[in-house]
């Protein structure tokens, strides 16, 4: 196929002018979706540092009240100053922190201490016929309340030499009617012997738990959802927050006989799901210092996780995930691709314009010359000296050519 010069040259500007913009933009798009996905690696890591920080403070404070009173019990004080004790931990904790179920303390009686977050402080003792009630200290009132001996956190401090968690649990609070799940903590109390006279449980509902993670979200400049999961010790996860999902709904669906377990693997939309199959599923990943980043694809769409977990090496046995949708982490990066376009585009019109405004100026002369050297051929000497000048220099040198020829 033979193709006038023209077009050659309108096929040629147009292909630089396509190939130069399309290699331009993409280039681009590769810079600014590195950068984006570094500064979207960086702030999530900051989410997650900034989640487990303020979740561990909470935890580790709550640990610390407990083996504070566990010391004193074990150092010889009086029931009295047990029960003042107890008093003055709870309510400067309460104060300070809503979140609180109930503070108990049994001894190997069943006798104790209850505070709980709906009621004053009530002393627990036993009836003649071996039955258990606890006398509120402010109003005077009772109400019959089971073995403290029989709950799990008594049973699992008596089992273990040290502080402990039970897993997630529901609970029904005897005040209000209403169930929430908990996570206990627990320490053994014992004696200078070192032999076991009682136990303290510590039980915290989860309502506070999606609003630290909604805080630490709130520092970041993206778009995210966080979650957090409790690995289980039969290595199920048990779904504990999710910042697009009402703590309470979620309490509602783990209560009865799902016994405060949600199944992360089906609950939801889906993508926490995904997020939880993505999960480090080695120990040694699950205790991890260090925020793990993956790249999950669900029906949703794409997005980057990023792990956490608080206390690694010990219970309780959580792990926290910062999700972002990679639509809303490369938006900037997509609109100046298709900015870079639309510029290729108008670049692309105008080069083929001026592309034809060229040719056509340098073509005809050439086109003359052609028409100058066809007359020759046929012996139209007298027409064929004329011709058009060309600013080609070489095109104008043949023209003249042809001219003194003829």
């Amino acid at each position: 196929m033979i193709l006038k010069l023209r077009t050659i040259l309108i096929l040629l500007m147009a292909t630089t002018v396509v190939s130069l913009g399309t290699a331009l933009s993409f280039w681009t798009l590769w810079n600014s979706t590195s950068a984006a996905r570094e500064a979207g690696i960086s702030s999530a890591s900051q989410q997650a540092v900034s989640g487990v920080v303020a979740i561990e403070y909470v935890l580790s404070e709550r640990e610390s009240m407990i083996t504070s009173i566990a010391r004193m019990l074990r150092q010889g004080a009086s029931a009295g100053e047990a029960f003042g004790m107890f008093e003055k931990f709870w309510k400067n904790y309460k104060k300070r922190f809503a979140n609180h179920g109930s503070l108990k303390y049994s001894d190997n009686t069943g006798c104790g201490v209850i505070c709980h977050r709906e009621s004053g402080q009530e002393i627990v003792t036993t009836r003649a016929d071996g039955t258990f009630v606890a006398r509120n200290m402010e109003t005077g009132e009772s109400r019959t309340v089971p073995d403290m001996r029989l709950e799990g956190w008594f049973e699992a401090a008596l089992a273990s030499p040290e502080i402990g968690y039970l897993e997630l649990h529901p609970t029904l609070c005897p005040f209000d009617g209403k169930w929430r799940r908990c996570v206990t903590i627990h320490t053994p109390v014992t004696d200078a012997s070192g032999k076991f006279i009682g136990a303290i449980g510590l039980e915290l509902t989860m309502d506070w738990y999606t609003e630290y993670l909604k805080q630490a979200m709130y520092r970041s400049a993206f778009q995210t959802r966080s979650f957090a999961v409790e690995k289980r010790a039969d290595g199920l996860f048990n779904l504990i927050a999710d910042t697009e999902e009402d703590i309470a709904e979620l309490d509602k669906s783990a209560t009865g006989t799902s016994a405060g377990f949600i199944d992360a693997l089906t609950h939801g939309s889906g993508i926490i799901a995904e997020a939880v199959k993505a999960m480090p599923n080695t120990q040694d990943e699950f205790d991890t210092r260090n925020p793990i980043h993956k790249r999950i694809s669900t029906a949703n769409g794409t997005f980057m996780v990023t792990y956490l977990g608080p206390f690694p090496g010990r219970p309780p046995n959580w792990m926290i995930g910062f999700l972002l949708d990679e639509a809303d982490l490369f938006r900037e990066a997509t609109q100046q691709l298709y900015l870079n376009l639309a510029l290729v585009a108008v670049g692309l019109v105008i080069a083929i314009a001026a592309t034809a405004w060229i040719s056509v100026k340098a073509v005809q002369p050439i086109e003359s010359v052609t028409v100058m050297a066809g007359k020759l051929e046929r012996l139209e000497i007298d027409e064929a000296g004329q011709g058009k000048s060309s600013a080609i220099r070489e095109v104008d040198d043949l023209r003249r050519a042809i001219g003194r020829a003829a």
